[in-house]
């Protein structure tokens, strides 16, 4: 069963089918008669026993195989010539789960005593510096002074510090748990699920998330049914990458986009409400604001 198993691990568990395993005993059975003749005896063969049982298994993978219902990816999907249903969906699951693999794969870089982060807005560039040591700085407009940041990192208005962020769990279930711990308690239904989706996407970029938990959270992103695939988009520097979305109502409303490299599982830009944010760096590096 290794082969629905894999379907299983790629696209989740299936949904409940009443009609589902009639199905598949009836390809059993038929498969059952065909094997071992109207009398249920074997036919011959040298090894009747593995040939009748290969076969029966063959028989509930391929059946098994033609029931499974992959859960959705989007609830809404977007107008346009992606937006084509369930198999958009699945495919935009599997592009975050295998940018996740890449991830958690990658060579571990980034030794560095600053955590950096440069965006560029509107031909902008703003700087963020946080010191493993503590501390933090920014820099907007690309010159000039780095000044104190005192609350270099958010979820949903709160802080966390950098090592709260380098200790968050890997695994996508809990990791969900607690940045929905983060949020705050009155928010419910596709609200809560847009800014949740918001809070795991902030930790693939923006926040100095180890490879294992960026890895978990895009596979968590791939499980919320808010996230939803544009497509191939290009960001204002020429990079190609996949398009994603979701909706947030809180603390105000706002459409947001990703575009990421599903090669190596890096966020290119972040568009909110139109407005492009490119993403030219996000890494450690030894070069702090001070001697810049």
């Amino acid at each position: 069963m290794d082969e629905l198993r894999e379907v299983i691990d790629l696209y989740g568990e299936p949904s409940a089918d009443p009609g589902a395993r009639s199905r598949v005993w009836a390809r059993v059975e038929q498969e059952r008669t065909r094997q071992t003749g109207p009398r249920g005896r074997v036919r011959s063969s040298r090894r009747p026993g593995t040939r009748v049982l290969g076969a029966w298994s063959a028989a509930l993978v391929a059946a098994a195989a033609l029931i499974v219902v992959v859960p959705r990816l989007d609830a809404n999907p977007p107008a346009g010539p992606a937006a084509t249903g369930e198999p958009v969906r699945l495919r935009g699951r599997s592009i975050l789960l295998a940018a996740a693999s890449h991830v958690e794969s990658a060579p571990v870089a980034g030794q560095g005593r600053f955590w950096h982060v440069q965006r560029i807005a509107g031909g902008r560039v703003s700087e963020l510096w946080a010191a493993r040591t503590g501390g933090a700085w920014q820099r907007t407009g690309g010159r000039g002074e780095a000044t104190p940041l005192a609350r270099p990192f958010t979820v949903a208005g709160r802080g966390l510090s950098l090592a709260q962020i380098q200790e968050l769990p890997a695994e996508p279930d809990r990791l969900t748990a607690a940045m929905s711990a983060l949020l705050p308690a009155d928010l419910a239904g596709r609200t809560r699920e847009g800014v949740l989706a918001d809070a795991l996407s902030g930790l693939l970029w923006s926040k100095p998330a180890p490879p294992a938990v960026r890895a978990a959270a895009y596979r968590a992103l791939a499980g919320l049914p808010a996230v939803r695939l544009l497509g191939p988009a290009t960001d204002e520097r020429g990079r190609s990458g996949m398009a994603f979305a979701y909706d947030l109502a809180w603390p105000r409303p706002a459409h947001r986009e990703l575009i990421i490299d599903p090669a190596d599982g890096q966020v290119l830009a972040s568009v909110t409400d139109g407005r492009p944010e490119l993403i030219a760096h996000a890494g450690w590096t030894d070069q702090g604001p001070v001697s810049r």
